[in-house]
């Protein structure tokens, strides 16, 4: 039996609201979905992790050299704005708690007047991609483009789709380049302009209706493989 590796971030993984309909459970999860959907036909693994970027995964990919097929979904932590480096944002120093908290009390005033940097470049970013196509090792590889954060996430984070786009340019003009499945999120998300059936109007997190379409958009490209 073939198997797929899914390596997504947080969008992956199950959502807890206020709301509980609006929960995202595990097994409501498009990495989970796809798993019980393929159940007998390719064993399906996934790892999904708050603040994976792309620059970690071809790491994740040598470790599990195993799969005959890998599906990633990240980059969004790549290409967000970001008022603090990723040192100061994941430090436990006091200092750095403090002045966190700080930032959070309007997050678009600091980005807009004090720093405003991805945590990845543009040329890490490209340097990702193709650290991960050599690990891959000729195998099977499938992206899924950086979802657009919706409107409530993009006047916190001024410049977020802006900087999104540029990253999903980057990523299919490399897929094209190298022959390279690419999953247009951005596309599929653009008849609706607020993105809401798909993001949740809070964290900007996949809804279950997100995490449906994330699900059939890779079962689609996957079933269409000989």
């Amino acid at each position: 039996m073939k198997s797929i590796l899914i390596i997504a971030d947080s969008y992956g993984g199950p959502r807890v609201h206020a709301n509980q309909d609006e929960c995202v459970l595990l097994e409501k999860t498009y990495p989970e979905i796809i798993r019980q959907h393929f159940d007998g036909r390719y064993d399906v693994k996934y790892t999904a992790l708050s603040y994976r970027r792309m620059t970690n995964i071809a790491d994740i990919i040598r470790s599990q050299p195993q799969a005959d097929i890998y599906i990633i979904q990240a980059g969004i932590v790549d290409a967000f704005p970001r008022p603090l480096s990723f040192r100061a944002t994941m430090t436990k120093s006091f200092f750095y708690k403090l002045l966190r908290k700080i930032v959070r009390l309007n997050r678009a005033f600091f980005i807009r007047y004090f720093r405003s940097k991805p945590w990845t470049s543009l040329i890490e970013f490209q340097s990702a991609l193709q650290q991960i196509q050599s690990a891959v090792n000729g195998k099977e590889l499938i992206y899924l483009g950086i979802a657009p954060v919706n409107v409530f996430q993009n006047k916190q984070t001024p410049g977020a789709n802006k900087n999104i786009a540029l990253y999903n340019k980057t990523l299919s003009d490399y897929c094209a380049t190298n022959t390279i499945s690419f999953l247009d999120i951005e596309k599929e998300f653009a008849p609706h302009p607020s993105y809401e059936p798909f993001l949740h109007a809070l964290d900007s997190h996949l809804t279950k209706d997100g995490n449906d379409l994330y699900a059939r958009m890779i079962i689609s490209e996957v079933s269409a493989m000989k």
